[in-house]
């Protein structure tokens, strides 16, 4: 006999799929930015400004291939949720806590250039949070 799929987890797997894709999209820009800013380094730059903003390059890398796994890794986690199995449970977990690290490396490079920060970015990994509750992990069996 089949469980009975609690609502919560329908919305958490709609939510995974819409925004795991646009976090994958997302990090994969900002990985592509590193990549851009790493090879525009040219002589027509100034060099020392070049140096200093070559760390923020790889940061920007970072936190896109790591916004890109958590993505990825927000889809994988779908399916096994749909299917009541705890790897998805676990799965979702590690991907929302994937994104909230790429956030806070976005977050560092944006104060570092006295940007103000996008704090609404953080939303997208903090809905993982629901997978810690009784109700997920009584639906999912080992």
């Amino acid at each position: 006999m089949q469980k009975q799929r609690p609502q919560g987890i329908t919305i958490f797997v709609v939510w995974a799929v819409i925004m795991g894709g646009l976090a994958a999209i997302y990090g994969l820009s900002y990985w592509k930015e590193g990549v851009d800013g790493i090879n525009s380094a040219s002589t027509d730059y100034d060099p020392q400004l070049i140096q200093s903003w070559f760390p923020y390059f790889r940061y920007y890398m970072l936190a896109g291939a790591i916004w890109a796994l958590g993505g990825l890794g927000y889809w994988g986690a779908s399916f096994g949720l749909l299917n009541s199995k705890e790897w998805g449970r676990k799965m979702g977990l590690y991907a929302g806590g994937a994104i909230i690290l790429g956030w806070a490396i976005i977050e560092f490079i944006s104060l570092s250039f006295k940007n103000p920060p996008p704090f609404i970015s953080l939303l997208v990994g903090l809905p993982a949070l629901y997978l810690l509750t009784k109700e997920v992990r009584d639906y999912c069996d080992e």
